[in-house]
């Protein structure tokens, strides 16, 4: 198993319970759902006849985010002998449907020790990229009902919102402007926590606010727009605490860290930093030291990430229990169990905390001293 997992586990939100931890939801599916309703009059004078036909449409498109009203109006003629007129409209609404049954990283979400009321959501990245500056032009947000999030743009999503959300802006902004943050924590809290549980997606509509005075179109960028999600509070391990694995297979006893030593070991663990910034290099060694005249011969050497209650153990940093059996001389033996370098775009969290220690021949015990250190990182 490749090292750097370790920082997919971290980068992907396992560590739920930190201060301001942020998990990002992607788009399953952007686009926008065009109505065009058409009215057509003709009259004969001479006849004398009347003659009146409407078509009414709903055309879907994918990715781009669109919104807005336009209407046009064409005529032929007069009255005292032909006369045509055709009455164009067409209005579109933006569509974004994002995964919430997963994160970014593919994680799964809900991540543990997540509840209905630690958590904050915003809806990041909404850039105008079209649209006349300066017009006005109120544009909502509307959740969109639990029947049409499906994570498909399609005829139906036109008019399949159910409750306000937010207003985006009164007035177009200047192009290339990114819309603030959005609050979207209650939608999203139904969706995971309440009444739309079920599905995998949860929706939103971009439409105008009051379709009889909006006369333009806008465009959002469709590879922009994500879903942030914040962790709130600070469950911080104490130092001296002993980590417990959720899951521990019956044939691999978790160990005990109060456990009395078998024999004169220990280990000690070094991180290149207590608090990792973008572009820092991250390097986790652990070095044992065997104070025996004998070698130890495929020692179990265990090595455990405690991200505020849930346990991912080295080499292979899943959340089921494992060691890594090493040769250890008398004298000291240093590994490398973790080197990269720390990526951006991920922002703050605090409190996670590494254990190391050597293990009794069947996973029962803790074989002399054990050693822990804790670290945060920032933006």
């Amino acid at each position: 198993m490749n090292k750097l997992i370790i920082a997919a586990i971290i980068l992907s939100g396992i560590s739920t319970g930190s201060m301001n931890a942020q998990i990002i939801l992607n788009p399953e599916a952007t686009g926008d759902v065009c109505h065009q309703f058409t009215y057509r009059f003709a009259y004969r004078a001479d006849i004398p006849m009347t003659a009146v036909s409407t078509s009414d449409d709903f055309i879907p498109g994918t990715p781009g985010i669109h919104a807005g009203k336009l209407h046009d109006q064409t005529q032929s003629g007069n009255m005292s002998t032909f006369f045509h007129s055709t009455q164009r409209t067409w209005t579109q609404h933006g569509i974004l449907e994002f995964h919430i049954d997963q994160t970014a990283g593919g994680t799964p979400f809900p991540l543990p020790g997540m509840t209905e009321n630690n958590w904050e959501a915003h809806l990041n990245g909404l850039v105008l990229t079209d649209g006349p500056e300066g017009v006005l032009f109120q544009l909502q947000m509307i959740d969109q009902a639990d029947a049409c999030e499906d994570g498909a743009i399609v005829e139906t999503d036109f008019d399949c919102g159910e409750n306000f959300v937010a207003t985006v802006f009164d007035t177009i902004p200047e192009v290339g402007t990114e819309i603030d943050p959005i609050d979207v924590t209650s939608q999203l809290r139904r969706d995971l926590f309440g009444d739309g549980t079920g599905d995998a997606t949860s929706g939103f509509i971009l439409k105008p606010g009051n379709p009889l005075l909006a006369n333009a179109f806008i465009t959002l960028g469709a590879a922009s727009p994500f879903i942030e999600i914040t962790i709130n509070g600070t469950p911080t391990p104490a130092a001296t605490a002993s980590p417990v694995p959720t899951r521990t297979p019956a044939a691999t006893p978790t160990p005990q860290l109060t456990a009395t030593p078998a024999v004169d070991a220990s280990v000690e663990l070094f991180l290149s930093h207590s608090t990792f910034h973008p572009g820092d290099a991250f390097l986790l060694t652990a070095s044992i030291s065997n104070h025996q005249p004998v070698p130890m011969i495929q020692a179990p050497i265990v090595v455990l990430l405690d991200a505020f209650g849930s346990f991912y153990w080295y080499p292979d940093w899943t959340d089921t229990f494992s060691v890594d059996h090493v040769d250890l001389p008398a004298g000291v033996t240093t590994l490398t169990i973790l080197d990269f370098i720390w990526p951006s775009g991920v922002g703050s969290a605090a409190g996670l905390t590494f254990y190391g220690a050597v293990l009794t021949s069947d996973y029962s015990a803790i074989v002399g001293t054990w050693d822990s250190v804790p670290f945060n990182w920032n933006e």
